[in-house]
């Protein structure tokens, strides 16, 4: 399971999506409707947080989508899912916060105008138009 992926049509893709998804929704289902009397608490022992299962279908679904366009794209023959990481979006979105430009629903437009807003204000500053602590202090 750790060699790249070579095609879009890997073994391990069918699996991801004809047995992990399914077994999941199985998982799940089979809990709520187990026999017996099993308060709440009890039935959310018997699985993983409903955050995880959501987080874990959807990054298994996104998984599925992009793997085939990855090798749409001319010259990749190989892929590492180790590879991936969103850390670095995170990173961003983090820095976003800590600006106090807080969005709970963020898009790509809005995205793009705080990005060319912060780079105005780099150039803006580099140019000496703009005040910062920085170049007041000198």
């Amino acid at each position: 399971f750790r060699s790249p992926y070579q095609c879009s049509t890997d073994f391990r893709l069918k699996w991801l999506k004809e047995d992990f998804l399914p077994y999941l929704t199985h998982w799940e289902t089979t809990v709520m409707l187990r026999e017996g009397y099993f308060s709440s608490a009890a039935q959310r022992k018997m699985l993983l947080s409903k955050e995880t299962l959501l987080g874990l279908k959807i990054t298994v679904s996104s998984f599925l989508e992009l793997v085939p366009i990855l090798f749409e794209i001319p010259g990749v023959t190989a892929f590492l899912s180790e590879k991936l990481c969103q850390d670095p979006l995170e990173k961003f979105f983090g820095c976003q916060r800590q600006r106090g430009r807080v969005n709970e629903n963020p898009n790509m437009t809005k995205k793009r105008r705080q990005q060319d807003t912060s780079n105005y204000s780099k150039r803006q500053e580099k140019a000496g138009k703009v005040q910062t602590k920085a170049n007041t202090a000198n």
